[in-house]
């Protein structure tokens, strides 16, 4: 329809002590995805506005949004993390229009 909705979330940037924190959102219109980073099954139907977080390694992965099914609905984005950051990847779009896509937004993690 063209309308644009806006969401407001809080980005948590506490120190995570030389390794990387990582939220992933789902904010597209989609049914619920499936997470891998790798190749392997991290997180099982994420719905839509729903986000997981893990504290990782500060190493570049892979990072794949399929169906339930297993289809991919994205191509894997490579996500190369920072020690001492945060990566925000934010899941936007609608799947129904082919316009999904993927936005990342890092920072800097504060020290306690």
């Amino acid at each position: 329809s063209g309308e644009i909705k806006l969401f407001k979330r809080r980005v948590n940037t506490r120190f995570v002590n030389g390794e990387a924190r990582l939220t992933v959102r789902h904010l597209a219109a989609a049914p619920p995805v499936d997470l891998t980073y790798d190749g392997g099954l991290k997180y099982r139907s994420v719905a839509n506005r729903r986000s997981r977080t893990d504290v990782v390694p500060g190493l570049p992965f892979t990072l794949g949004v399929s169906t339930s099914s297993g289809q991919a609905i994205l191509d894997p984005v490579m996500v190369s993390l920072l020690p001492d950051t945060v990566t925000v990847v934010y899941v936007v779009g609608d799947i129904e229009t082919g316009t999904l896509r993927t936005l990342l937004h890092a920072y800097v993690t504060e020290p306690r």
